[in-house]
């Protein structure tokens, strides 16, 4: 999170694979959004989706959408 501040990042963009839900929160409290690179899998977009990343990068972008439309279809 320091490193983050101190860089004046605005987001902080990362491998899907080492996304977590414990990762997600803490480059939120460095006032940056999160990004995740490179995610073809609906499974995983809608996880992560759900881990609270703000923003997926992928080559199938159809796939990375209908994760996000069921991730957000779902009670909280």
């Amino acid at each position: 999170q320091t490193t983050l501040k101190a860089l004046n990042c605005q987001a902080f963009h990362l491998y899907h694979k080492v996304l977590d839900w414990e990762l997600v929160p803490l480059i939120h409290d460095a006032g940056c959004q999160v990004a995740a690179f490179t995610v073809n899998d609906e499974p995983a977009a809608k996880a992560l989706y759900e881990a609270g990343v703000d923003c997926l990068i992928s080559d199938a972008p159809e796939r990375a959408l209908a994760a996000f439309a069921e991730s957000r279809a779902k009670p909280r």
